[in-house]
């Protein structure tokens, strides 16, 4: 039996179930999506069960991160009332080094096997066999994703330099839900609204009872993307480092889409691209499109009371320099370290690195780059862990507590 196709007929008819990346880019593409006339739903968040369905259903040599989505969607198909020729799954296809180039391959097996043949798949990127003619990314959605993208990373930004230091507890969360919100409706009706609501935002946020009179340790966390964002992907570790006396720090996700912006310009440079001059100009436009969407919100950021500039990709991708070529694109490729050497110039000398175990892109891109940063800079410490569905909480929490540690001392010597 052939698969199923999402086609034109199905826009507006068929319910897309799309995976958690992390809770709030989730959310943007759902609104990027609807703006193309397409129905979307979020899944819930991994639990046990998502976990187990995605573990069950998909082979046992593949990452983390396919199993986590796989099991979201599995579990969200169980779950819904809806019937299956009125829902559609949506998976994310990228990296071409990278296995999340096969996921609609997998969740099609699982799909098939759990008794759900006749539900379609869609996927970003290309689509090459025709599995859904009916889906159309046209600049609309990428406008919407490029603006959403900006400005959940600023409202992160916000709550992670404010929640270790409130005083009232829970008001940090609180005003972060109602400005994601208010900004995902903002979002739906266009770039002036969205504009306002981040100055609301900024504004709710400057308002919260506060003291940073004592400085936490800051803890950098970066990583392969979904176990890096996805709460579940990675035990809720910044919740965790939080009740460890920690002030968790996660970098923008929007880098992780822009630095393609790079990744094409040194392509062309290197002859690896079929067209040079093209590209050349491709990643020209991109560059342009990313600041005119992303920066009159960004700028807005500079009204918080804690914001801290942020170089640009140009100026990002210098950092790795010395650290790993920028040819190398697999996975999260330069900007792993590149993000680690930001942060350690703003002052950050503690930094997880969180991976799916077995994830050869970000084994090189992430323990690969340790040695040559700490080099540089040797009064750091980087601690890299795996992450898969039978990951030891003990055995996490005891390379963690040696991080804590680590941390304080660092800090005390600092000050």
């Amino acid at each position: 039996m052939s698969a199923p196709r999402y086609t034109l007929a199905d826009k507006g008819r068929r319910t897309i179930f799309i995976p958690v990346l992390s809770p709030e880019f989730s959310e943007v593409m759902k609104v990027a999506f609807e703006a193309e006339g397409h129905k979307v739903e979020v899944t819930p968040c991994a639990d046990a069960r998502a976990i187990a369905l995605g573990k069950n259903n998909v082979h046992n040599d593949i990452c983390f991160p396919a199993q986590l989505n796989v099991g979201e969607l599995l579990a969200a198909l169980q779950d819904t009332a809806l019937p299956m020729d009125q829902v559609a799954v949506g998976l994310a296809k990228n990296c071409l080094a990278c296995r999340a180039v096969q996921y609609s391959a997998l969740a099609r097996k699982a799909l098939d096997g759990m008794g759900y043949a006749k539900v379609p798949i869609i996927t970003s990127g290309s689509d090459p066999y025709g599995l859904h003619p009916g889906l159309r990314i046209g600049w609309t959605f990428r406008r919407k994703a490029l603006q959403g993208m900006a400005y959940i990373d600023c409202l992160n930004e916000m709550r992670q330099r404010t929640l270790p230091y409130e005083l009232e507890p829970g008001e940090t969360e609180r005003v972060f839900a109602a400005a994601l919100e208010k900004g995902m409706r903002a979002l739906a009706k266009g770039g002036r609204p969205l504009l306002r609501a981040m100055d609301d935002a900024v504004a709710a946020f400057n308002a919260i009872p506060a003291d940073r009179t004592h400085p936490r340790p800051v803890v950098g966390i970066v990583g392969e993307i979904l176990v890096n964002y996805h709460p579940a992907g990675n035990m809720d570790i910044a919740a965790w480092l939080l009740r460890h006396g920690m002030e968790p720090r996660f970098p923008p996700i929007i880098e992780f889409f822009r630095q393609d912006v790079v990744n094409e310009r040194i392509s062309a440079r290197l002859g690896f691209s079929r067209w040079p001059l093209l590209d050349t100009l491709l990643s020209k436009l991109t560059a342009a499109a990313y600041a005119a969407l992303s920066q009159p919100i960004e700028r807005r950021l500079s009204r918080f009371r804690w914001h801290q500039p942020r170089p640009s990709i140009h100026q990002l991708a210098k950092k790795a320099d010395g650290i790993m070529d920028l040819a190398f694109s697999s996975g999260e490729g330069w900007l792993m370290p590149a993000e680690i050497v930001s942060m350690i110039e703003e002052g950050v000398k503690s930094f997880v690195i969180v991976q799916p175990f077995g994830c050869l892109p970000n084994h090189i891109s992430g323990r690969g780059c340790i040695k040559a940063i700490r080099e540089r800079h040797p009064r750091v410490q980087i601690v890299p862990i795996d992450f898969d569905p039978d990951v030891s909480a003990g055995n996490i929490e005891n390379r963690l507590q040696m991080l804590v540690m680590g941390a304080r001392a660092l800090n005390s010597r600092e000050g």
